[in-house]
């Protein structure tokens, strides 16, 4: 995968205060990155460093392989950017505001144009005016502009906040099929964490200033995951097992049905507890026929684990 967005040991300080510590980023074309962090962790900062709003102190930023602080026009122009208020002149309709970006592009065709409109699913509305548009209709509409010039990297600040949920499927749909289908780098901040589950397909940690290494949803989850996992067992007699079973844990086991029970195993010693249970359970002529863990964990538990021990918030 081609790498479209990177950030390279930016740190970022405002009246002696870091507001970024260190920031390593890399997001690829033909994905969805998240940046989760709770209100105040920086994800607004980092937004704007990477559109060039912000200059860091240390560090650089590059896009599709140009330097942002020495090559600012060739890095964005293939960039499109969406923050959290997008504005448009309300007294104009969808279709007008759009031929007046796209007149900045004289390489923009008709054809295309209508191809975004009917991608970003604005058709029914876009002769309508802007001011009579929902909240989610003028998101839409944002993307359609962004999209105008083609960009290999989509960036957007808090793309969902406030949409209803109807408009944030719709919003994620769309993003996802830019992505996959059309090979753009999505890179998205937000702290709505059952929608980065479904839309993201990377995601990294911003607490404090502070950023985590990015990994998958289901490496997150794992890899935070406190010090005990849940292994269920389907054996033949649930109800001898758990007794056969207070030999070898200190913790009761819990009776799921007549054949199933499931235990909480210390991480540290999960091969060890795991091996002696099957070698009691066998010994008490109970027949073993699974073990496996329990995905018990969800990206709020990482989130919590990670933002509540990663440093004091930003103001």
């Amino acid at each position: 995968m081609d790498i479209a967005v990177q950030m390279q040991h930016v740190t970022l300080k405002s009246k002696q205060k870091t507001l970024l510590y260190d920031i390593n980023l890399e997001a690829y074309r033909g994905e969805v990155l998240g940046i989760l962090g709770a209100n105040g962790s920086g994800k607004t900062v980092l937004i704007q460093v990477l559109t060039g709003q912000r200059r860091p102190d240390e560090g650089q930023v590059l896009l599709n392989g140009k330097h942002l602080n020495s090559h600012r026009a060739s890095a964005l122009i293939h960039t499109g950017c969406i923050l959290e208020e997008n504005r448009f002149f309300p007294y104009l309709t969808g279709m007008q505001n759009l031929r007046m970006f796209a007149g900045m592009r004289p390489d923009i065709s008709s054809e295309e144009l209508t191809d975004i409109i009917r991608f970003t699913g604005l058709m029914r509305c876009i002769h309508h005016k802007v001011r009579t548009y929902s909240k989610g209709m003028r998101q839409r509409l944002a993307i359609a502009q962004a999209l105008i010039h083609h960009p290999a990297i989509l960036i957007l600040d808090e793309p969902a906040a406030g949409l209803d949920p109807g408009a944030i499927r719709n919003l994620r749909e769309h993003l996802r099929m830019l992505a996959h289908d059309r090979n753009v780098c999505v890179l998205i901040t937000t702290n709505l964490l059952s929608e980065a589950e479904l839309m993201c397909d990377r995601v990294m940690m911003l607490s404090g200033g502070r950023i985590t290494a990015p990994r998958s949803m289901q490496e997150l989850v794992h890899t935070t995951g406190g010090t005990h996992t849940i292994y269920r067992f389907r054996i033949s007699d649930a109800h001898e097992a758990q007794t056969a079973a207070r030999l070898v844990l200190d913790t009761p086991a819990v009776l799921c049905d007549a054949h199933t029970l499931e235990f909480s195993i210390p991480n540290h010693d999960t091969d060890n507890l795991l091996s002696r249970l099957v070698y009691q359970f066998v010994s008490w002529g109970i027949d073993v026929y699974t073990i496996y863990p329990i995905d018990n964990r969800t990206l709020e538990d990482a989130f919590l684990e990670i933002t509540q021990s990663g440093g004091t918030q930003l103001d």
